[in-house]
């Protein structure tokens, strides 16, 4: 009976230790990490229960407007952090603020990253930016994306 206990114990461990070594570690994305893509495509994209956030990189025209993360994004930001990252904050309190992107003809409100409203921003401006897309809120009639300005690539 001790060794079937002690046999059951060594299983546990190493199951324990395979699957903790299986998710590793969380490392911060890199350029490299990020997919081309368009907006429109990630407008479509519709989001994964296990919390894929479709890392892209899109090329966009700064349209001049900025206005304060409205609550119904904020919510779906909340939401998805406290669900799928381990620290919450990272997600929820750098996204403040939106800013008013054009791809063709098309307008996109995108949170950026508090350190990135630092620099200055030129109305007209072509930008590519790294975007995470975090899901979808309804905002009157439309489907909106939630998307995440996380790196301004220099251009």
């Amino acid at each position: 009976m001790n060794t079937r206990l002690c046999l059951s114990m060594l299983l546990l461990s190493l199951i324990g230790a395979t699957i903790t070594y299986a998710q590793g570690e969380k490392k911060p994305r890199t350029v490299a990490d990020y997919k081309p893509r368009t907006l429109r495509e990630l407008t479509g994209a519709m989001p994964e229960p296990h919390g894929e956030l479709f890392p892209s990189r899109v090329k966009v025209v700064y349209g001049g407007k900025q206005r304060p993360l409205i609550d119904d994004k904020r919510n779906v930001i909340v939401s998805w952090a406290n669900q799928f990252a381990g620290m919450p904050e990272f997600y929820t309190a750098p996204y403040q603020t939106e800013l008013l992107f054009t791809e063709g003809t098309e307008n996109y409100w995108l949170a950026v990253r508090k350190e990135l409203l630092e620099r200055e921003w030129k109305d007209g401006e072509a930008v590519e930016l790294c975007i995470i897309k975090m899901g979808n809120v309804k905002i009157g009639d439309a489907l909106e994306p939630v998307l995440l300005v996380e790196k301004l690539i220099a251009e």
